[in-house]
């Protein structure tokens, strides 16, 4: 198979990924069991693919969607931690983690213009404080910052309250997915079957960013055939192959899902600009 220019050897995205899961376990503090169980899973599977003989587009494509899908999963535990509430007298109130308590003087660490911050408050400046009170997930705050706005509750438009299930039929493809949804940005795990020239399935993984109905879709899908109908006995083909996505997803409040996209499907060596169109419903 030729090696397309400009494109990630295996080693390389292995390494990539490598680095990072050093870089997270050294500079976030992990108190959430779950995110540990994610660095480790991830961790044995980088490992474990190194052993395989896949196809290198498949190795590519593996590591890229684990490095996909992890970030966004350790972001979402991380960013869920509890922290502490502190109410002003004036009406504000932020979510910080406090280092002490003195008869005169809060002490604690806020994020502010993006950068956490050690600062202090006068307790006749304090309403009241309370010790791991905040969940980040059900609250809104000034951006780049830990002051709190509203509740999550407040939010008309949330990844929260879209469905998480959908099934969906394309252009010879029958797929399932689930949204796990983020403060931000979501992502989709699904997979189905194909029948294209031969019957095959499908692995995808997807990043959402959006509103209520309307969102920005990126990812990446990873197929293989388990029957070729062109080929004969004798003939050595490649059964795998990758198709990359950037679109757009409609998902209606009663279910109705959209999906359109121009893709990118990398197969046998060659690039394919295939432009794609699913229909479905979200429960």
């Amino acid at each position: 198979m030729p090696k397309c220019p400009g494109t990630l050897s295996a080693d390389i995205l292995y390494d990539v990924n490598m680095v990072w899961i050093s870089h997270m376990t050294t500079h976030l503090t992990i108190t959430n069991i779950a995110v540990q169980d994610i660095f480790d899973m991830n961790l044995n599977c980088l490992n474990l693919l190194q052993l395989t003989n896949f196809p290198a587009i498949m190795k590519r494509s593996i590591l890229v969607i684990i490095l996909t899908a992890i970030i966004p999963l350790v972001g979402n535990y991380a960013y869920s931690q509890e922290l502490d509430l502190i109410v002003f007298t004036k009406g504000d109130s932020i979510a910080c983690r406090i280092d002490s308590i003195t008869g005169t003087h809060i002490y604690y660490e806020m994020k502010f213009q993006g950068v956490w911050i050690q600062t202090h408050s006068s307790r006749s400046d304090v309403l009241e404080y309370k010790q791991d009170a905040v969940n980040r997930k059900e609250f809104v705050f000034k951006p780049g910052s830990t002051i709190i706005e509203s509740t999550r509750s407040a939010l008309s438009e949330s990844l929260y309250t879209v469905r998480r299930n959908a099934v969906y039929l394309g252009m010879g493809t029958l797929m399932y997915s689930r949204l796990i949804p983020g403060d931000r940005v979501g992502m989709t795990l699904g997979g189905g079957v194909f029948n294209f020239d031969g019957w095959g399935v499908i692995g995808e993984s997807t990043v959402l960013k959006g509103g209520i109905k309307h969102f920005f879709e990126s990812g990446i899908m990873l197929f293989c055939f388990l029957d070729l109908s062109s080929s004969e006995p004798e003939e050595e083909v490649d059964r795998f192959g990758a198709t990359f996505r950037i679109g757009y997803r409609y998902q209606g409040p009663r279910g109705l899902l959209i999906r359109a996209a121009p893709n990118v499907i990398y197969y046998e060596g060659d690039f394919l600009l295939f432009p794609a169109l699913s229909l479905g419903y979200a429960f």
